[in-house]
């Protein structure tokens, strides 16, 4: 499998080609700047988010950001508890970012409820950049999926010798 700085460098790739290709159909810098942000986060919004242990993202972010990735871990424990590593629920397209949405969601409905936040009340613009920071990020993950399938198509896994046995 592709190390975390090469999945990292992929989304930062896709993301000068995401706001190339949304500013060529829109014309809307702002839009296209959307779609980059989106693919760039998916570092941070990784499908690796699923592994027990700690992906190349979370690492660092424990690493330099003084106790916020720390709170970054343990918002996304429980989704690496329940989805298995490498699981269509995680790591297909589509299917995965909208799971790691949905559960993002969840999380942060919560005090959004108490806060008295009234979502319906956001005006369509900004659901435009949304849409299109979705977008970004989808494009990342379809990046990491790609380079997943084909790292395993070209290396797959080495197995180790087995010692001579004589029964």
């Amino acid at each position: 499998m592709p190390s975390g700085q090469v999945h990292a460098a992929c989304s930062i790739g896709l993301s000068a080609v995401c706001y190339g290709t949304i500013l060529g159909f829109t014309g809307d810098n702002l839009l296209a700047l959307s779609g980059a942000t989106g693919c760039v986060l998916g570092i941070l919004l990784t499908p690796d988010l699923d592994q027990k242990t700690l992906s190349s993202s979370e690492n660092s972010l424990v690493r330099y950001t003084l106790g916020l990735g720390f709170l970054w871990v343990m918002l996304w424990y429980p989704y690496a508890s329940l989805i298995p590593h490498r699981s269509p629920l995680s790591h297909a397209p589509l299917i995965g970012t909208f799971g790691r949405l949905l559960y993002l969601a969840m999380i942060l409905a919560i005090p959004a409820y108490f806060l008295g936040w009234n979502f319906g009340q956001i005006p369509p613009e900004i659901w435009q950049i949304v849409f299109y920071g979705v977008a970004g990020l989808a494009v990342s993950d379809f990046g990491h999926f790609v380079f997943d399938v084909t790292w395993s198509r070209i290396r797959p896994k080495r197995r180790k010798p087995r010692a001579f046995r004589l029964f």
